[in-house]
């Protein structure tokens, strides 16, 4: 079927060969499936990947702002898909620079309008306020994370990660212990453990980390 092709040729793409990819033939790919269901939202979603690239490739607003458009169908159709949400706003975020109509922090709330519990875009939000240079409310966004989720280690690393920022390696360090409470298997808090040993010169710390990490991963 056309639905089985299109998801051959979305999900045959190696992201190491994403630069060759020929985007133009997954929006004729999506365009051929929402012909056949206008209600397909995935097909609007990976037709709003298509047409993002495109735009960031060609630094054309234009093809950007149709991956936006398509980014909203598929929002429309199903609000509380997170990735829709998510594809959307780092779209936005990825054109204000060259696009002033567009407004990222209004986006956000009214993505959490609908979907006010989600870890994920509490912490999308804040990674966008660190790089605008507002940390007091990335910091909260980040709290809101780990209160709407907890039983998600995601808050807990994206928590770290910000206090490292800061140079608050002791709190990020408790941050990185509290999300391997939750699950100790994520390669990622071990290998940000060490790294702020390596910063601290405490290099036998760091090694045994990673040790400890690896005994928890076989």
């Amino acid at each position: 079927t056309l639905y089985s092709i299109f998801w051959q040729i979305a999900s045959g793409q190696s992201q190491r060969r994403q630069a060759n990819v020929d985007w133009r033939s997954f929006i004729d790919a999506a365009d051929a499936l929402i012909g056949i269901e206008p209600e397909n939202a995935d097909a609007y979603y990976r037709r709003g990947v298509a047409w993002g690239n495109i735009g960031e490739k060609n630094a054309d607003s234009k093809d950007s702002k149709k991956g936006l458009a398509s980014f909203q169908k598929a929002i429309e159709i199903d609000d509380k898909n997170v990735t829709y949400w998510s594809a959307w706003l780092i779209l936005m975020r990825g054109i204000e620079h060259r696009d002033p109509t567009v407004n990222v922090d209004a986006g956000f709330q009214k993505a959490f309008k609908t979907n006010p519990d989600s870890a994920t875009l509490r912490i999308l939000y804040a990674d966008y306020l660190t790089r605008k240079d507002r940390g007091d409310e990335a910091k909260e966004q980040l709290k809101k994370a780990i209160e709407s989720e907890p039983k998600s280690p995601s808050g807990h690393i994206a928590m770290a990660n910000y206090l490292v920022g800061l140079q608050q390696y002791d709190k990020a360090q408790a941050a990185l212990l509290a999300a391997a409470d939750i699950d100790s298997t994520l390669a990622e808090i071990y290998l940000q453990r060490s790294r702020i040993f390596r910063i601290g010169k405490k290099l036998d710390d760091a090694v045994k980390v990673l040790q400890d990490g690896v005994a928890a991963l076989e």
